[in-house]
């Protein structure tokens, strides 16, 4: 085996020699496939980059990203640059390489769809990296890029870099790209780091697969980096949690999702009902966002308002015709109709006229809907548009008669926060504006606790037999980074991943074994494979894809259609 490793290396060096046109260095890098062979196409281009620049200056750039906790995916994208720079000149001394370019294609995306690798490794290499270079491999054949996270396509455009004559105009264009979307500084002290401020879908699926922790000022930490004490993301120091006990007071920073909508001993009481079985350990916390909402959400609302408007319209015609449909007559006493004889004694004894039964039509639907929004760091980079399109949802249902109120969720610390931002009473959606994303998502955790929120408040106009539909806006990737506990109290595995998706699964299937319909509107960064599937087992046949605001009120009102007249 380690004979057969070393030959692959052998092959792998001079395949960057050949291209290099120079012998006997140690080659910086080299590039397999998965299975162990060289990947030509890669250890020509590192032998190009040797060729037509200063190999040194550039190892001495590279070292510098070495730095930094990430310095894998960040030397990773600027591999990507340089290929881009490089490939043109190449290509003259070297017309072969198309050849080698669209064989490497072809293989990456075989290796990328069939290869079995763990959620979390898929997760990370989603956000970044991989998304990138399948979208290269995708154009290289002919094909679309398929990019659709803006972020994800500026970096990829960006990245495609003009072929610079000099070292260092290779270096500063890279510069250039690292600082605009990853926001990198040196900063000088007693030891020196990059600290990086990282965009919101990286963090995505960083915040899901590393031991990190949402502190006062939003900073995300981890604990050590590549040989430093000090590689965190963000200037906090705040060490990360990662067993069933957390330091401290568990409260700590709960006030940022806003005021406690229960009394203390009333969520105590929840706690001690839901907190239990796998969840034993963890804690729940009830909120009430305050204030007028996030001035980001605002503005994106503002720009895409048209849009807005228009899918709010249909979706509410759509919603209009369903509680037409499931609407029943309802029998009301009255002084006029057909008589009621068991009420015919309630005119001489209580002087009551209303002996007879009329039929009106129900003010409200015979149902009312909650909408539930995964508020984890994994929706950074949708944010946003969550938030419009939770508005609009509920704009719509109001226009139909439906009441509906709206919970977002977030796990931080091992503390699963429910944030209620609108109640069934109120009739401006403004506060759902305050919707952020940030921390993890126990999702099974979040379902157990939502039986408490359907019958909140004091609904007069709300029968008692009234029906509760749940649309859960989410990217059906649970993760925490608080694990299940096993009966004896020990952490039995991780809560991410399969495991996960399972515990979500079963408290979905309890609420459903209630009488609640759950439903989900999945939109996600990650692969659609992993994400169809984790959807399915959680939803069942319950949920529908949602790519962009104009699908929205197709899908949605398609979806609530056939669960209500099903009933």
């Amino acid at each position: 085996m380690a004979s057969s490793r070393e030959a692959a290396r052998r092959r792998a060096r001079n395949q960057v020699w050949t291209a290099a046109g120079a012998y006997g260095f140690a080659p910086g890098f080299l590039a397999f496939f998965r299975d162990g062979t060289p990947d030509a196409y890669l250890n020509a281009i590192v032998g190009f980059v040797h060729r037509f620049y200063d190999a040194k200056k550039i190892m001495a750039w590279l070292d510098g990203l070495h730095e930094s906790v990430f310095s894998d995916t960040l030397t990773d994208v600027a591999w990507l640059g340089m290929e881009s720079a490089v490939f043109p000149n190449a290509l003259e001394v070297a017309p072969a390489l198309a050849g080698m370019q669209r064989e490497h294609a072809k293989r990456f995306l075989v290796d990328l769809k069939d290869v079995d690798i763990s959620m979390q490794e898929r997760m990370v290499n989603a956000s970044v990296v991989q998304t990138l270079k399948a979208a290269r491999c995708r154009e290289v054949l002919g094909q679309d890029a398929g990019l659709r996270n803006p972020w994800d396509h500026g970096l990829y455009e960006a990245l495609k870099l003009p072929p610079v004559r000099t070292t260092e105009e290779l270096t500063a264009e890279l510069d250039d790209v690292l600082h605009r979307y990853f926001r990198m500084r040196m900063l000088v002290g007693h030891r020196r780091a990059w600290h990086i401020a990282l965009p919101e879908a990286m963090l995505a699926a960083l915040r899901r697969v590393l031991p990190v922790q949402l502190v006062q000022d939003d900073a995300p930490t981890r604990q050590g980096g590549r040989g430093t004490d000090e590689g965190v993301m963000g200037a906090s120091g705040t060490a990360a949690f990662l067993g069933r006990k957390h330091a401290g007071d568990w409260r700590r920073g709960l006030a940022l999702f806003g005021a406690p909508y229960f009394s203390e001993t009333r969520r105590a009481e929840i706690e001690a009902d839901v907190c239990v079985g796998s969840h034993a350990g963890a804690h729940v916390y009830f909120a009430r966002a305050e204030g007028a909402g996030n001035e980001t959400n605002l503005a994106w609302a503002e720009e895409h308002a048209v849009v807005l408007r228009q899918a709010q319209r249909e979706l509410a015609a759509r919603l209009k015709n369903v509680v037409d449909v499931t609407r029943q007559p309802l029998a009301v006493a009255a002084k006029r109709g057909r008589l009621h004889a068991s009420r015919a004694w309630r005119v001489a004894a209580l002087q009551d006229a209303r002996v007879f039964q009329s039929v009106e039509e129900e003010l409200y639907a015979s149902f009312d809907v909650t909408l539930l929004l995964d508020a984890s760091a994994s929706r950074e980079s949708q944010q946003a548009r969550i938030a419009a399109e939770a508005r609009l949802v509920a704009e719509s249902l109001q226009a139909a008669t439906i009441p509906v109120q709206c919970w977002s969720f977030a796990s931080v610390r091992g503390v699963t926060v429910l944030t209620s931002l609108k109640s069934f009473e109120e009739r401006t959606t403004r506060r759902i504006a305050a919707y952020i994303a940030r921390g993890w998502n126990r999702d099974g955790l979040a379902l157990r606790a939502l039986s408490y929120l359907l019958e909140r408040g004091g609904r007069s106009f709300v029968a008692a037999s009234k029906r509760h539909v749940v649309l859960m806006l989410t990217d059906a990737h649970p993760g925490d980074d608080l694990g299940l506990a096993r009966a004896d109290g020990l952490l039995e595995r991780s809560y991410m991943g399969r495991a996960a998706v399972d515990d979500a699964a079963e408290s979905a299937r309890a609420l459903r074994k209630s009488g609640v319909q759950i439903i989900g509107l999945v939109e996600s960064v990650f692969p659609g494979e992993e994400t169809d599937g984790a959807a399915q087992t959680i939803f069942g046949t319950q949920f529908v894809r949602v790519r962009a605001v104009e699908e929205l009120a197709k899908k949605a009102g398609t979806v609530l259609e056939r669960e209500l007249a099903a009933r």
